[in-house]
């Protein structure tokens, strides 16, 4: 089973293909997560979000009592994500052995990149979530 980031738009009414494969980046999370630390930019992390009923559901000790420690859901602008995906990007052109399978890392960030282009025409935000 493969982990993957995908991109969720607060909108439904979207024309176009947001579906990411986001297996490369996440097999290079490690790697990603120092590059951004030395770029002094976010960590892909910090751009997770959810639903907190899906949270909820998901994690099945959490009780109703308990409901006040899960977070609300972030969205973001695309721009935050577009000057990350940009920075981001940009180093591992520079250092494509940073990480493993630059290629295919710089691959995912690219069709992010076509993602969050699409949503800022549509005044969409965004969030990442996580598929395992």
């Amino acid at each position: 089973m493969s982990v993957a980031y995908y991109i969720v738009l607060d909108r439904s009414d979207i024309d176009f293909d947001a579906s990411v494969d986001g297996k490369a980046l996440a097999s290079a999370w490690d790697s990603l997560s120092a590059a951004a630390k030395e770029l002094g930019i976010r960590d892909i992390e910090d751009f997770v979000s959810c639903d907190p009923e899906e949270l909820a559901d998901f994690l099945d000790d959490i009780g109703p009592e308990d409901s006040a420690q899960v977070p609300a859901e972030q969205w973001f602008e695309p721009g935050e994500g577009l000057d990350w995906i940009v920075k981001l990007s940009d180093h591992l052109q520079r250092n494509p052995k940073s990480v493993a399978n630059s290629s295919d890392v710089l691959a995912d960030l690219n069709d992010y990149k076509k993602v969050l282009e699409a949503a800022s025409n549509m005044k969409a935000r965004w969030h990442f979530a996580i598929d395992f």
